[in-house]
């Protein structure tokens, strides 16, 4: 049973474009508001059942009132893919809902996108994590990201190899969203301002309490890509023979592997990358700071 809406706090939904701040726009305002913000891992670990409303989505362009209820019912609003690509049917469906557009320098960002783009690539490139992936997300969440991205960026596939391209399409994108949403239902906000714009604009006070959230780093994405390098290492070697007289340890932990010195032993930094430290992640930039 789908629990009442219209009785509730009007949503927020970020718009903004993956890698500008979206994931600590997500854990920011999971501390103003006491649902959940939906995220697109929501799909694969947690609502695998949204995901017949949410391929509808894709195949007619928008879904009914009681259908988007249904999706939202336990939250507070959402962030990023697949939720701002429909940002225009969510302001009809919710005419009190507000919308956060995340934005950077748009060099950061390209880098940052750039660098996100190769780093899963090569990941999802390795056959055995893909294999682990669709056991446990499942191979229907898979077939939707997959159709997700054909469309997400500004209604056709990204390019990310293309810097013009990729470029030209974010700052549309901005463009596209400033023009569409009104302005009092719409903040243009840099997550480096903290928390004052985001909590004016909503009406919450400021959670003094709790350091704004800088989520989703570089540091973080490395870190995940080396777990998972080091869990194929480890399928490898169990699946060699042994040579005769060799022990080995029953352990399941990826203990006592030796995984890359640097991601630059499997993942192809963009330019300018190798050299940074923490910089622009999918929120916090230090050298924007300077």
């Amino acid at each position: 049973m789908v629990a009442e809406i219209s009785s509730r706090d009007p949503f927020v939904f970020g718009v903004g474009l993956s890698r500008t701040g979206t994931k600590s726009l997500q854990d920011a305002l999971s501390v103003l508001y006491p649902k959940k913000i939906y995220h697109f891992e929501e799909i694969f670990y947690i609502k695998k059942k949204h995901l017949d409303l949410w391929f509808k989505a894709l195949e007619d362009g928008d879904l009914s009132k009681e259908e988007w209820d249904e999706i939202f019912s336990d939250y507070d609003g959402g962030v990023d893919n697949p939720v701002k690509t429909f940002y225009k049917q969510l302001m009809k469906h919710y005419p009190n809902a507000k919308f956060v557009l995340t934005v950077r320098n748009k060099e950061n960002w390209y880098k940052s996108f750039l660098y996100h783009h190769q780093a899963v690539g090569t990941l999802f490139e390795n056959r055995i994590v893909k294999s682990i992936f669709k056991l446990r997300a499942g191979a229907k969440c898979v077939k939707f990201m997959e159709e997700h991205m054909k469309i997400e960026f500004l209604g056709g596939p990204s390019q990310p190899d293309d810097k013009e391209f990729t470029i030209n399409g974010y700052e549309k994108w901005i463009e596209t969203v400033k023009e569409t949403i009104p302005a009092e239902r719409l903040l243009v906000y840099d997550v480096r301002q903290g928390w004052e714009p985001l909590c004016n604009f909503l009406d919450k006070e400021i959670p003094n309490y709790h350091a704004f959230p800088h989520s989703n780093t570089r540091a973080h994405l490395k870190a995940v890509l080396m777990f998972h390098q080091a869990e194929t290492q480890k399928s490898k070697t169990a699946a060699k023979p042994e040579a005769p007289g060799c022990c080995r340890s029953n352990q399941d932990s990826t203990e006592g592997l030796s995984p890359p010195e640097s991601m630059e032993d499997s993942v192809e930094l963009c330019p300018d990358e190798k050299n940074e430290v923490l910089s622009s992640d999918d929120s916090f930039d230090p050298e924007a700071t300077l």
